[in-house]
């Protein structure tokens, strides 16, 4: 019956062989259906394990509130930040440090600084910042500070070296000249007056404050006779039948002189210690020796010992040149009738320095100047 409905449809037996195919098919497709809710259940699962996990961790830490990032901010320039304005010296120029001082220049330089009112103020020789430096200060500094010489403590007082110390050059040789003014040599006979004094210096300088100089000196002095070494001069001669206008009774009317020689050791102080401006004061002994004949036609040929006692300043030009005047008095003790002279000098000097070691500051400096 079947076999004749298939010869009689062809179409039949087709639709029969399709039918199962469409079955398993429509199998497949209900079981893949089926298995995706769960495979999707089981995802959610496993994601809610380890969130729940993760949740738990982090519970169990310390919470660490992160730090703000630096705020980065850019100074926006002003007027006030801007440097201070220098002008030629002996003006004030003002700026926003207020009215800066006379010796204008760097702070290290002049020794001064800024309080907080803004105003410059050099320093003492202490560096002490205060409102009056000089309150405090000996006379000697205060005269300095006056003068406008410029002071650095104990080590600097004077006007600070440019290029390098004495010390550099320790040894000096120095020819001085001048004039010499003296004083009574035999009371009510005969006196020393003015004359010409110089001479040479052999220096050494031990350290910045002290020194010493050999001194070898040359010169004379006019001679002025008292009136009773005339009257005396006159007697003799008219002992001796010279007329009244004869030429033999004017042979001491003329000028005369007195010769001195002069050597001592002496002992040289500098106050201001390794300045460029240098004074100092200085103490010797020595000998001293004069000669001369008085009215009486008597010869004196005097040896005494000799202690000059002076002050002087030194200023240096050059590296190996100083100039330097000095006045002292040239005290000669009395001896052999003679009395204690005074004979005061004032001289001045060229003083050539030179000893110490030569430096070339090679690669640094390479070339041939000495230091």
């Amino acid at each position: 019956m079947q076999q004749r409905e298939s010869a009689n449809n062809p179409r039949a037996g087709q639709d029969a062989l399709i039918s199962p195919t469409k079955g398993t098919g429509t199998l497949r497709a209900a079981g893949v259906k089926s298995r995706q809710p769960v495979a999707g259940g089981l995802l959610r699962a496993l994601a809610g394990l380890l969130l729940l996990q993760t949740t738990i961790v982090f519970a169990a830490e310390p919470v660490v509130a992160p730090e703000p990032p630096p705020s980065l901010s850019v100074a926006q320039p002003d007027a006030t930040d801007k440097p201070p304005v220098f002008d030629s010296p002996g003006r004030h120029v003002e700026s926003s440090w207020g009215a800066l001082q006379r010796d204008w220049g760097p702070p290290a330089a002049i020794g001064a600084y800024v309080d907080q009112r803004g105003r410059m103020t050099e320093l003492d020789g202490a560096e002490c910042p205060c409102p009056r430096p000089y309150a405090h200060l000996p006379l000697r500094q205060r005269l300095g500070s006056f003068f406008g010489v410029q002071h650095y403590g104990d080590e600097h007082r004077g006007q600070l070296m440019q290029r390098e110390s004495w010390l550099r050059r320790p040894l000096s040789v120095a020819w001085f000249a001048g004039g010499v003014f003296g004083g009574t040599i035999i009371s009510d006979w005969v006196d020393g007056e003015e004359g010409f004094f110089g001479g040479l210096r052999l220096g050494y300088d031990l350290n910045q404050y002290w020194g010493l100089e050999m001194r070898f000196s040359w010169g004379n002095v006019a001679l002025r006779d008292s009136a009773r070494a005339i009257a005396y001069q006159n007697y003799m001669d008219d002992l001796a039948g010279y007329p009244p206008n004869h030429a033999h009774r004017r042979r001491y009317d003329g000028t005369r002189y007195a010769s001195l020689f002069l050597w001592d050791l002496q002992a040289v102080y500098y106050p201001w210690g390794d300045s460029g401006l240098r004074p100092y004061l200085l103490v010797g002994l020595g000998t001293s020796h004069i000669s001369f004949q008085d009215r009486a036609a008597m010869g004196h040929d005097v040896t005494q010992l000799g202690m000059p006692i002076g002050m002087g300043l030194k200023f240096r030009i050059h590296k190996a040149l100083a100039l330097r005047v000095e006045c002292i008095d040239n005290i000669a003790v009395a001896s052999q009738g003679l009395n204690t002279l005074h004979n005061l000098s004032l001289t001045g000097a060229a003083e050539f320095r030179f000893g110490g070691s030569k430096k070339h500051y090679w690669p640094w400096n390479p070339g041939t100047l000495n230091w």
